[in-house]
């Protein structure tokens, strides 16, 4: 796939204006005792639960970019019901208007290979990326290179529980935080059931089909990387690994039920 047919590839995955801009009556109605937050780490199936997001909430929710669409300038943080981020969790605390809710967090997970290798066919094909112009001309071995090494590029060392759990590298901590606070998390290929676990949680209607959305570029494969690559990725991603083998395993999605998020939030402020 050439990088123009790339682009033409994202520009399939952007729902239409007047979705994100609907106003569902349920949701206008519904009141503002918890926060849905969608903690999205890059290159897990997100564009497939954003567009959920959007069809299901319309203008009361938002995707929060620091940079390009920041919370801070949001006009009505008040009405929002949902929210993602690639900032790591718990991103929504900073806002006063979210101070007396219940945050509801969800994420998926991914094996660490494949997510790596998803990035490298995402940077060099998606000319906005911060790193497209840097690894331009670089072969994937270079490109992995460049990613392990340089301190300013944390997204393939660890980097799903850097995004779970304040930017710690460890998978224990992860775990840890998903069992106490996490209302479901699962691996890439059961997004259809997590949407379903969702919409039970949350009295939604049934939902459609909410499989994998994002038609990314598939220029590189993991057969296509030289084994002392992938041993190194394997190396740094020691951590995401374990994660990914330990959400894996779990046949219940649903970590913790909406009314304990709640009992175990209002606990905490009254102690607090």
């Amino acid at each position: 796939m050439t990088a123009r047919a790339a682009a033409s590839t994202y520009a399939e995955n952007a729902l239409p204006t007047e979705l994100a801009n609907a106003a569902p009556e349920w949701a206008a109605a519904a009141p503002r005792d918890h926060l849905l937050v969608f903690v999205h780490i890059p290159k897990t199936g997100g564009t497939s639960l954003k567009q959920w997001l959007t069809r299901t909430y319309g203008r009361y929710f938002t995707d929060h970019h620091p940079r390009m669409k920041p919370l801070d300038t949001h006009p009505a943080r008040h009405e929002l019901l949902a929210i993602s981020s690639h900032v790591p969790y718990p991103y929504h605390q900073p806002y006063e208007e979210f101070a007396d809710r219940t945050p509801l967090p969800f994420a998926v997970i991914r094996d660490p290979i494949d997510r790596a290798i998803s990035f490298y066919n995402f940077v060099v094909t998606f000319r906005p990326h911060r790193l497209h112009e840097k690894t331009k001309g670089m072969d994937p071995r270079e490109f992995f290179t460049l990613c392990l090494e340089d301190p300013m590029i944390a997204e393939l060392r660890n980097g799903q529980c850097r995004v779970l759990n304040r930017r710690r590298e460890s998978a224990d901590l992860a775990l840890e935080r998903i069992s106490r606070e996490y209302l479901a998390v699962a691996p890439i290929g059961r997004i259809d059931e997590l949407v379903d676990v969702l919409c039970t949680q949350l009295g939604l209607p049934p939902t459609e089909d909410s499989s994998p959305a994002n038609k990314s570029p598939k220029l590189l494969q993991r057969a296509d990387v030289d084994s002392d690559t992938l041993e190194r990725l394997v190396a740094a991603n020691a951590e995401d690994l374990a994660l990914f083998e330990a959400v894996s395993s779990r046949s219940d999605l649903l970590v913790n039920p909406i009314a304990d998020l709640t009992e175990r939030t209002h606990r905490g402020r009254a102690e607090g």
